[in-house]
């Protein structure tokens, strides 16, 4: 069980903020990562659970999920507890921030990244990439290779665990890049 501290707020511990000053600059071959120290807290805080920094996250939240014996609810909850924190310390969030758009298409496997944030977008908009096979990317510096097909696409994120919340994915602009339509609903 987390702390009560994580658990009233439902989010962050405090300390744990973004650090912008010092984003990632893109780069054709991205250098593997693993989990900032504020980032192993949250993980920490369950019992009896030991984290592995390198591990992907999907591996890593399955395992906790088996751990502390999670149903579906506890899953889709603590899953966005610990994945918002996980995306934001790996990849600068700054909207306006070219270096930032440029790490993002790389790790979608957009390379050469195009010389503009509306260039960026425009070509992240146009392929399928599920948000939790971002953060994987980028955790593990291995680009991810979009799905070929919306249909592969549909098929992977309507599988249980694997579509982010909507209302969330809409306030975070980088998110809300990889929004797709899904059975009538624009969700991922």
């Amino acid at each position: 069980n987390p702390s009560s501290e994580f658990s009233k707020k439902g989010g962050i511990p405090p300390g744990s903020s973004k650090n912008k000053k010092n984003s990632p600059k893109a780069s054709s071959t991205l250098p593997k990562k693993s989990r900032p120290p504020e980032n192993l807290a949250l993980w920490l805080q369950f019992n009896g659970f030991t984290p592995r920094p390198d591990a992907r996250f999907s591996k890593e939240f399955s395992r906790l999920a088996q751990h502390c014996k999670w149903d579906k609810e506890d899953c889709k909850k603590y899953r966005i507890l610990l994945f918002d924190p996980e995306f934001d310390g790996h990849c600068d969030d700054d909207a306006s921030s070219l270096e930032s758009w440029q790490l993002l298409c790389h790790l979608c496997s957009i390379n050469p990244a195009p010389d503009s944030i509306p260039k960026c977008k425009n070509a992240l908009d146009s392929i399928f990439v599920n948000i939790y096979k971002a953060e994987n990317a980028k955790l593990t510096g291995k680009p991810h290779l979009p799905f070929k097909t919306f249909q592969e696409f549909l098929h992977y994120t309507m599988k249980p665990g694997n579509r982010y919340p909507l209302k969330k994915a809409k306030k975070d602009e980088q998110k809300r890049i990889f929004l797709k339509r899904l059975k009538g609903d624009a969700t991922q």
